[in-house]
């Protein structure tokens, strides 16, 4: 199951504190990639996932960073399943 994070939400990579926002726009920067949302429509998206301690949660989390094309920020997905990976759930998530 996957649920939304607010891009001011704290994770913690190496040791240190910061927004899921900072990491993904700073340290773990998105690639391209076209997806098949619902109705078998392919869309340009750029993602980019790791797994993270959420503050909040208190646990390791898989977290999604989604930036459809023409948009500005990301939005920011997060899973409880660490088995996951990115290309399976970003199939899954319709636009």
């Amino acid at each position: 199951m996957a649920r939304l994070l607010r891009k001011n939400q704290n994770i913690e990579y190496r040791g240190r504190i910061r927004s899921v926002e900072s990491y993904f726009n700073s340290i773990n920067k998105g690639i391209d990639q076209i997806i098949r949302v619902r109705g078998g429509k392919e869309i340009k998206v750029t993602v980019s996932s790791a797994r993270l301690k959420v503050s909040s949660h208190s646990k390791k989390r898989f977290v999604i960073a989604l930036k459809y094309d023409g948009e500005n920020d990301y939005r920011y997905l997060v899973a409880t399943d660490l088995t996951w990976r990115t290309h399976a759930e970003n199939q899954g998530n319709g636009a």
